[in-house]
C-alpha cells in the first residue's frame, strides 16, 4: 500500500507531466515555429496577442478578433500532430500604448478546432501575491531551437502595469527571449503555473529578466476562462453536482442525459445557449442561462461561501443588473420555511401486470438538498446513481440494501438536520411497511422510519397526462391544507369502515383524511386497495393518515387524543418520534407503529413529470 507522503508526491509528478504536456507550438502559417501558447480548459488555450498577429502576419494595430486559422501542436507529447485553432479571445495592445496602460492586453484565446491529442489536458493555475525569489521553469522556442529548450530562474514583483518581473540566474543556460512569449511560467514553489511569458528586456545588454502576466490577470481579463476557474479551482464531488443541478435548473429544457459532463464543457453550453461569443465585451442578459445558473448556484448550501462571494463579483461584473435579479431570486426562494433535505425514490414495476408472483421494479433517486432554495417550477434535483445499468431491475425486497447504500456512500453533498424521504410506489404498495425496513446507518442498524421522516406517494400522480387534467385541483386543495397548519390532525375526515359505494363521495372534498379500514379482509384484496388509493387520487387528496392496522374505536380515540394531537405541521416529526418511543415502550398501540403518511405535495415531483407552474 502506498504511504501519503508517495501519493502526494505522485499527484506532484502527475500535475507537472500535465504542465508539460499543456505545451503548445504556435507556428507561422508558412510553417515557422513563433512563439507558444498553454491548454487552460478542454479545448481553450492561452497565448500572447502578439504571437498571433505574427502567426497570422497581421498588423499591430488590428483591434477586431482575426478570423485567421492557426496551427499548432504539443511538442512534448505529440510533436508534429498539428491542430487548427481559431481566435475566440482578444485583448490586443494599442500601438502606441505606454507600458503602464497595457494591464489585463496582450492577451488572445485560441478554441482548438479538433481532438487533443491523447494525454493533453488543461494546466494547473495557481495565483498568488508573494512571487519574490520563487524558483521557475520556462519551455520555448527562441531561433534556431524549433524543439523546444528549457530555461529557469528566479520570479521578483509586480510592476506598475501589474506584470511580474523574472529573472534567469545562472550565467549559463537559456535566457527567455523571442520565442518564449506565450509560454505557462512554472512556480516550484507553488507547483503550477503562476503566469504566462510575455515581453523580454532588450534594451540593456546582459541583463537576463523578462516579464511575464500573472494568473490572476490572465483569469480576469477573460470571463469565459474566470468563470470556469472559479467553478473548478477546490472543486469537489458535492460542488461538481452542485453544479450539474444549478445548469438543469438554468437551462430546464435539456434533458438530464444531455448535461454536459465537464464544467468546462457547462460554462460553455452556457455561452451557447446565451448567444454569447467568447471575447464579447456586452453584458449577459439577467433573464438568460447563465444569469439564472450563477443564482442557482450560490443560493446552494453545498457550495462553500468563499466561492458563493467569487460567483457574485463575477455576476455583477458580467451580467446586467445582476444585483437586483439576485434579489428577486432569493425572493422566490422560501426563506420562512424550516430548513428540510428531501430524498425522493421513484419505485415503478417493470412488468404490466405489476401484480406478478414476483414483480421487478425500476428504481430512480434524487436529492433536494435544502427545500429554502427549492422553486416550484425549476428542476432543482441531484440525481442518485441508483444502479450501476440503467436497465436493472430490483425485487421489493431489495430496497433495503439499496437504501444503505444510497445513504452511506452516493449522496455526496450536504443534507439538513430534518431529512424527509419519499416514496413514489405503485398503489397496491402504499400500505407495504416501507418504514420497518432496516438500514446501517453509519455503524447502527435501524429502522428507515426511526431515523427519518419517511412518506409514501402514488407514483401514479407523476404520470403527465393526470398533471395536465388534475394539476389545478390539486394545488388548490394542497393550498388550502397549507392554510390550516395550526389545525389539529384530530379533527381530519375520519373514515372507519369502508363502503366501496360511496367511499369516493365522502373523500371528495377532503383536504385531509383519516383512514382507519385496512382489515385482513382489505388487505389481502389488492383490487379493493388498489380501488381505495385510486379515490385518493382521483379527488387529489393531499394528505392522509392510514392504519395498516385496523384498530378498534376505543384504541383510535386514545390515538387521536394523544398521538394526533398535534398540528399539521408537526405531523411528520410527530410520527417518527412516536415510532422510536414505539420500540423503546414495546408499545403497539403508539401512532407511529404502524401508520402510513401520504403526503401529496404538487409542487415536489420527479424530474421526469411535468414541473407544475403556477402563475400568480
Amino acid at each position: 500500500m502506498a504511504k501519503p507522503d508517495d501519493i502526494k508526491l505522485e499527484q506532484l509528478e502527475k500535475r507537472y507531466e500535465d504542465f508539460k504536456n499543456a505545451i503548445a507550438r504556435i507556428y507561422h502559417k508558412n510553417g515557422k515555429v513563433i512563439g507558444a501558447g498553454f491548454l487552460v480548459s478542454q479545448y481553450h488555450l492561452l497565448t500572447c496577442d502578439h504571437v498571433v498577429k505574427t502567426a497570422l502576419d497581421i498588423k499591430n494595430n488590428i483591434q477586431e478578433s482575426p478570423d485567421g486559422i492557426i496551427e499548432l501542436d504539443f511538442p512534448l507529447i505529440a510533436p508534429g500532430q498539428k491542430l487548427k485553432a481559431k481566435v475566440v479571445f482578444w485583448q490586443p495592445v494599442n500601438q502606441g500604448q505606454s507600458k503602464e496602460d497595457i494591464a489585463g492586453l496582450d492577451i488572445a484565446g485560441l478554441q482548438i478546432e479538433e481532438t487533443l491529442p491523447m494525454g493533453v489536458s488543461p494546466i494547473k493555475l495557481v495565483t498568488t501575491s508573494d512571487y519574490w525569489q520563487h524558483k521557475f521553469r520556462i519551455f520555448g522556442f527562441p531561433q534556431g531551437h524549433d524543439t523546444g529548450v528549457w530555461a529557469d530562474g528566479e520570479l521578483r514583483d509586480v510592476q506598475a502595469n501589474s506584470w511580474i518581473q523574472i529573472e534567469a540566474i545562472k550565467v549559463t543556460g537559456y535566457q527567455i527571449e523571442r520565442g518564449f512569449s506565450g509560454s505557462p511560467i512554472w512556480d516550484e514553489t507553488l507547483q503550477g503555473v503562476v503566469g504566462m511569458a510575455v515581453a523580454a528586456e532588450k534594451k540593456r545588454e546582459g541583463v537576463k529578466a523578462a516579464f511575464m502576466i500573472p494568473t490572476t490577470v490572465l483569469v480576469e481579463a477573460w470571463s469565459f476562462l474566470n468563470l470556469i476557474n472559479i467553478l473548478t479551482t477546490n472543486s469537489d464531488s458535492a460542488i461538481t453536482s452542485a453544479i450539474q443541478t444549478a445548469y438543469q435548473t438554468g437551462c430546464s429544457q435539456n434533458p438530464a442525459e444531455k448535461i454536459p459532463t465537464t464544467i468546462e464543457a457547462i460554462v460553455q453550453d452556457l455561452y451557447d445557449l446565451d448567444k454569447i461569443n467568447l471575447d464579447r465585451k456586452v453584458k449577459f442578459n439577467p433573464n438568460g442561462h447563465t444569469a439564472k445558473f450563477l443564482q442557482f448556484l450560490i443560493n446552494d448550501n453545498n457550495v462553500p461561501h468563499d466561492i458563493s462571494e467569487k460567483l457574485k463579483t463575477w455576476g455583477q461584473q458580467y451580467i446586467e443588473n445582476f444585483d437586483s435579479t439576485y434579489a428577486h431570486i432569493k425572493d422566490e426562494l422560501n426563506p420562512n420555511i424550516t430548513p428540510e433535505s428531501y430524498i425522493l425514490i421513484k419505485i415503478e414495476p417493470l412488468q404490466t401486470k405489476s401484480r406478478a408472483k414476483n414483480p421487478k421494479f425500476k428504481i430512480s433517486g434524487w436529492v433536494i438538498p435544502n427545500i429554502q432554495n427549492y422553486i416550484i417550477d425549476s428542476p432543482y434535483y441531484h440525481t442518485i446513481d441508483i444502479s450501476d445499468s440503467h436497465d436493472q431491475s430490483f425485487k421489493i425486497e431489495d430496497i433495503p440494501k439499496i437504501l444503505k447504500s444510497l445513504l452511506t456512500k452516493k449522496i455526496n453533498f450536504s443534507l439538513e438536520k430534518h431529512i424527509n424521504i419519499v416514496f413514489f410506489l405503485p398503489k397496491e404498495h402504499l400500505i407495504h411497511p416501507v418504514e420497518q425496513w432496516k438500514i446501517d446507518d453509519f455503524g447502527e442498524t435501524s429502522h428507515i422510519g426511526e431515523k427519518y421522516r419517511v412518506i409514501v406517494r402514488d407514483v401514479e400522480r407523476l404520470d403527465k397526462q393526470y398533471l395536465r387534467i388534475k394539476k389545478q385541483q390539486w394545488i388548490d386543495k394542497w393550498d388550502k391544507l397549507q392554510n390550516i397548519q395550526n389545525i389539529k390532525c384530530n379533527n381530519f375526515q375520519k373514515i372507519h369502515e369502508y363502503d366501496a359505494n360511496n367511499f369516493s363521495a365522502f373523500v371528495n372534498q377532503a383536504i385531509g383524511i383519516i383512514l382507519n379500514i385496512f382489515d385482513d379482509h382489505i388487505k389481502n384484496d389488492a383490487d379493493k386497495i388498489s380501488k381505495i388509493f385510486g379515490s385518493l387520487q382521483s379527488n387529489v387528496i393531499p394528505l392522509a393518515i392510514c392504519h395498516r392496522n385496523k384498530i378498534s374505536l376505543t384504541d383510535y380515540q386514545n390515538r387521536e387524543n394523544h398521538d394526533l394531537n398535534c398540528c399539521i405541521y408537526e405531523l411528520l416529526e410527530n410520527v417518527r418520534i412516536n415510532r422510536l418511543e414505539s420500540r423503546i415502550r414495546s408499545d403497539n398501540h403508539l401512532l407511529g407503529n404502524d401508520v402510513i403518511l401520504i403526503c401529496e405535495n404538487p409542487h415536489i415531483l420527479t424530474p421526469e413529470s411535468n414541473p407544475i407552474i403556477i402563475n400568480n
